[in-house]
C-alpha cells in the first residue's frame, strides 16, 4: 500500500484488521471515524467516546492476549482484533508511518 492513509471499516462487534504497511505503526496515531457524522477522533478519544474497546486482541500461534491501546503496535502481516461498541459504521484510519 502505497497511500499516505488507508481506512478500515468497521461494524458493531469484533472486527479483524491488520496493518497495510511494512512498518510498525502506534495505535496511538490511528483515528477513527464514525462514517455517519463524518466525525474523526483519535483512537483514544474514540475509546473514551466509547465508540471502540480499550486494547487491541492478538494470538501468537499458541494463546491469544491482549494489549491496551496506549502501548499497542501493529506489525505488519499481523492480525488483530478490535472492538466497536455502538451501533454504526466507523472505519480505522491508519496513516503511513
Amino acid at each position: 500500500v502505497t497511500d499516505s492513509s488507508r481506512p478500515i471499516p468497521l461494524q458493531v462487534g469484533w472486527n479483524m484488521i491488520g496493518n497495510p504497511y511494512y512498518a510498525p505503526v502506534n495505535l496511538t496515531n490511528i483515528q477513527v471515524r464514525d462514517i455517519g457524522t463524518d466525525e474523526i477522533k483519535t483512537y483514544a478519544d474514540a475509546v473514551v467516546a466509547e465508540w471502540v474497546g480499550n486494547a487491541i486482541y492478538a494470538f501468537d500461534g499458541s494463546t491469544y492476549g491482549f494489549v491496551v491501546y496506549t502501548d499497542a503496535v501493529l506489525q505488519p502481516w499481523q492480525g488483530y482484533w478490535v472492538a466497536v461498541l455502538q451501533d454504526g459504521l466507523y472505519e480505522l484510519v491508519i496513516s503511513q508511518p
